[in-house]
């Protein structure tokens, strides 16, 4: 007690002592405060990075996102700093027209006469317009069957992809995209259809989001060898809605929550 005492006496005594004490107690507390606050800015910084509504509603026709502060698009971040490596998702809902398989008169796409439904059709894509080489992701349905195609890039392959079928035609559906690290998974109305281990870490790129965009490649026949498999014809015919990304790869009960 008689210690105590004696430093409340320094303390809250008229001397030098107790005002060099206050300054330093002050200037330890205004210290803490502004911390806290930095901790606070950038907690929601990262948690308003962590999510964006791309699409909330329905949209049937094409759609642009660009990507940049001086754009009113809700911006699309990379993930920072994951356990596992790069990680990120996208949710959505998706109706395929039946009228995207049927047959229609021969269009002329790079050079070659070719029947619209041997072509990929656009869901959407990140990167450039034209799709090659910057996809991270790109989702198409292939014209000639209910079969999904999911394009990703990475460090040394332009057009890894992997095929998602027998997706529902003419109903909604459900599909949740992820990558964690080097894997990638594809989740349809809440079940894991495909999983791919890619042979070196994903690729993203800081490119604009299209969606149902009327994308036409290749646009002349020097890119055909080019670009082997890789035929884009125009738009799916359909609707996306509740576009949602994720800076990081959301875990099963986000994606039943989302599905139900």
């Amino acid at each position: 007690m008689e210690y105590l005492s004696i430093v409340q006496s320094y303390v809250t005594g008229p001397g030098l002592v107790a005002q060099i004490l206050l300054t330093i107690v002050a200037v330890i507390v205004l210290y803490a405060i502004i911390t806290v606050c930095e901790v606070v800015v950038e907690t929601v910084k990262k948690f308003n990075h962590q999510t964006a509504d791309l699409f909330p509603d329905t949209t049937t026709t094409k759609q642009v996102l660009v990507q940049s502060t001086t754009s009113d698009s809700p911006l699309i971040y990379n993930s920072e700093n994951e356990v596992h490596g790069m990680e990120f998702s996208y949710s959505m809902y998706l109706f395929i027209d039946p009228e995207t398989f049927e047959k229609s008169v021969a269009q002329t796409c790079g050079g070659a006469v070719a029947q619209d439904r041997n072509f990929l059709k656009h869901i959407f894509h990140k990167g450039g317009k034209d799709g090659f080489p910057l996809m991270a992701p790109g989702l198409f349905v292939e014209g000639d069957k209910n079969t999904l195609r999911l394009y990703m890039n990475s460090s040394n392959k332009w057009d890894n992809y992997v095929t998602i079928p027998n997706i529902p035609i003419g109903k909604w559906f459900h599909l949740v995209i992820t990558v964690k690290g080097k894997y990638l998974d594809v989740f349809v109305n809440g079940n894991i259809t495909v999983r791919h281990e890619f042979d070196t870490v994903p690729k993203l790129n800081s490119g604009n989001l299209y969606v149902l965009y009327p994308m036409k490649f290749p646009k002349n026949p020097s890119e055909t060898d080019i670009v082997q498999g890789f035929r884009v014809d125009n738009a799916a015919k359909g609707m996306v809605s509740r576009l949602k990304y994720y800076a990081y790869a959301i875990n099963y009960a986000e994606i039943d929550k989302l599905y139900r």
